[in-house]
């Protein structure tokens, strides 16, 4: 019997600049020095070494369905070192012949050069960090591009051929107003964009914005400011032709992600690079975070695996859940067919609860979550988790 298909995350961690809301590992290429062409290189042969190690066990009769260069600024290095990395992944995977191969960039960070380069190694999707259209919001994000260069990076993407375009947004940032956050979406709808993620400021610790919080430098609206921007984002989407089916992420007909769905969908993926993460066989495993580290590992183990956990199915199901719900439907006949367990004679009256409070819609074994319910995705999950029995 075939295995299933699995997604393969690249992690390139170079970037230009740390942004200050950003809490992914990346390092800006001025702070490396002369050290970065060395490092950069060092990495490159890393990932293609980590590959390999993983090429005559969990590699033996799996095809690569999608494959995700994400960062840090994927962007940032040249078309010949992504074509390195796609050739090196063709050459030691079974990658289908219809795989999902996107790349994260930045405007500022690709030229229409680059963007017909990445088509020619086989890169089919573009994933554009814009944040907004909007120049004092770029400003206070502190993104190296402004307001003009956002658009006109999406207008080359499909100029030079590019049929899958997408574009990450944030809204509820200090001072956005309704108006203000619309005319991001606007823009965006007017835009040859397929697919929209649209997230709401967060402020992680150890990023500079959390700094900016905790000294009173900045203020963040609170949770019913951020709620009506994300039911106002879900409505206008809506109606412009972009479907939700994950509580960030909105597609038009056909082309929601495949790489993210395996995330939603509890499928597998192998992660490649520091600070990643894989999920095969029912177990979790992560990658050192700190690219010394890393390149250490893998030059002694071929791997750069920090760590790892085999699952129990409590929280094999209990995962299962929560993701299942951020893609906005809960099947109980999945859960059945999965893991042999039936979970609704637990719930009592909580689906008629959340049924009678508009937050969700019931179907046959089944139920999927209304705008209100995708904004309350959170606690949902939490009330579920909270009465079900899995001992």
């Amino acid at each position: 019997m075939p295995l299933d298909p699995l997604s393969l995350y690249i992690h390139i961690p170079f970037c230009k600049h740390k942004c200050i809301y950003c809490d992914f590992y990346s390092l800006p290429t001025v702070s490396l020095g002369k050290n970065y062409s060395t490092l950069r290189s060092q990495y490159l042969d890393a990932l293609k070494t980590e590959l390999l190690s993983y090429k005559k066990n969990l590699l033996i009769g799996r095809e690569i369905k999608s494959i995700y260069l994400g960062g840090g600024t994927p962007s940032i290095l040249e078309t010949d070192e992504i074509k390195f990395i796609l050739d090196s992944v063709r050459d030691i995977c079974c990658v289908s012949s219809s795989a999902e191969v996107t790349i994260e960039t930045n405007p500022g960070t690709a030229d229409i050069e680059k963007l017909h380069g990445w088509l020619k190694t086989g890169v089919n999707r573009i994933s554009i960090g814009i944040q907004s259209f909007n120049d004092d919001d770029l400003n206070f994000l502190s993104r190296i591009h402004n307001s003009d260069e956002a658009s006109e990076i999406v207008t080359k993407a499909a100029d030079a051929g590019f049929q899958n375009i997408s574009i990450d947004l944030i809204f509820n940032l200090p001072g956005q107003s309704r108006d203000k956050w619309l005319s991001n979406l606007t823009k965006a709808a007017d835009l040859p964009v397929h697919h929209i993620s649209a997230y709401s400021l967060i402020v992680e610790e150890n990023t500079e914005l959390y700094r900016m919080v905790e000294n009173n430098l900045v203020s963040i609206a609170g949770s019913e400011v951020d709620s009506d921007l994300y039911l106002e984002t879900i409505r206008f989407l809506s109606k412009h032709g972009f479907v939700q089916y994950e509580v960030s992420n909105f597609a038009r007909k056909g082309f929601e992600c495949v790489h993210n769905n395996s995330y939603w969908n509890y499928s597998d993926y192998l992660g490649l690079g520091c600070s990643s993460h894989s999920f095969i066989n029912r177990c979790r495993s992560w990658n050192f975070r700190d690219i010394h580290n890393y390149l250490h590992a893998v030059k002694d183990t071929g791997k750069g695996t920090e760590g790892s956990e085999l699952l129990t199915n409590a929280q094999q199901i209990e995962e299962y859940i929560m993701l299942r719900l951020r893609s906005g439907i809960l099947d109980f006949s999945e859960l059945i067919n999965i893991f042999g367990v039936d979970i609704r004679s637990s719930l009592g009256n909580l689906v008629a609860d959340f049924q009678k409070i508009g937050l969700i819609q019931p179907g046959n074994n089944r139920f999927t979550l209304t705008p209100k319910g995708f904004s309350l995705a959170d606690e949902i999950v939490s009330r579920i988790l909270a009465v079900i029995d899995l001992t």
